[in-house]
């Protein structure tokens, strides 16, 4: 091949060889199984709602002694912690804004919490909460409210620091005014009951969010989850340690 064959056809065969990559990507992406990350009940909930019991002559919730869950599946419980598994699109309205926001190139706020969503709308948002519940927007825990003389301060209803085994589920809370939103953002893996790592939530008539954490697989160390209303000023911090659980060792006898 001449020089000038060569410089013709160099460009075409590196643009090859960049693009075979892409298209066995492409291919793996667009043909790999979706697993349906299952959604945690609020069963338990409601069991330990008013369970009691004694520990050292005094009268505690069971809640505060006992694991909420354990992992449902135990084919997911079984998976090293490296492991994500993938959830499917139309798990629910969350997972379905992600997947649009990918698709459609907008909205690159229910993507990240580098983005700052749109301003809290207290008027909207009380004509249709769902509208604003149901969106993955994990930014939202930068939007707390200015200081100010009428303005609550959020606060943690319960601990802030947890320590549970991989495919474990823990409860947080916080303390915002009456059916208002909150949002609780991991930063280091795990999901909440949408299958996300973010997940907005309603306020009880106590002005009490719940939201379930459950430790799925990809999830290890220190797990650090911030939780913000846009109706009360400042944030709350949770630090949630999981442990891997420890590998079975079978002993044969002698």
């Amino acid at each position: 091949m001449t020089d000038l064959g060569a410089k013709r056809w160099s460009p075409v065969l590196v643009a090859v060889l960049f693009f075979i990559p892409f298209v066995a990507v492409s291919v793996y992406v667009g043909t790999r199984e979706e697993v349906d990350l299952p959604n945690a009940d609020s069963s338990s909930f409601d069991e330990m709602a008013n369970a009691e019991v004694e520990i050292g002559g005094v009268r505690r919730p069971l809640s505060d002694v006992t694991p909420l869950r354990k992992f449902a599946v135990p084919d997911l419980e079984r998976q090293p912690p490296g492991l994500v598994t993938p959830i499917a699109r139309d798990a629910n309205k969350a997972t379905e804004s992600v997947f649009e926001a990918a698709r459609s190139k907008k909205h690159p706020e229910r993507l990240s919490a580098a983005f700052m969503p749109e301003p809290f709308d207290r008027q909207a948002y009380e004509e249709s909460p769902e509208a604003y519940l149901s969106l993955h927007v994990p930014g939202r825990v930068w939007q707390s409210a200015q200081p100010g003389p009428d303005v609550p301060v959020v606060e943690s209803f319960g601990k802030r620091n947890h320590r549970m085994r991989h495919g474990e589920s823990v409860r947080l809370q916080l303390k915002t005014q009456a059916a208002m939103p909150a949002t609780f953002t991991s930063f280091d893996n795990g999901v909440f009951s949408n299958g996300l790592t973010s997940i907005t939530v309603k306020a009880d008539k106590d002005g009490v969010a719940t939201a379930n954490f459950r430790a799925s697989s990809g999830t290890a160390g220190e797990i650090n989850i911030i939780a913000a209303s846009p109706v009360a000023t400042e944030r709350v911090v949770y630090r949630v340690n999981v442990v891997s659980p420890a590998p079975s060792v079978s002993v044969t006898s002698p």
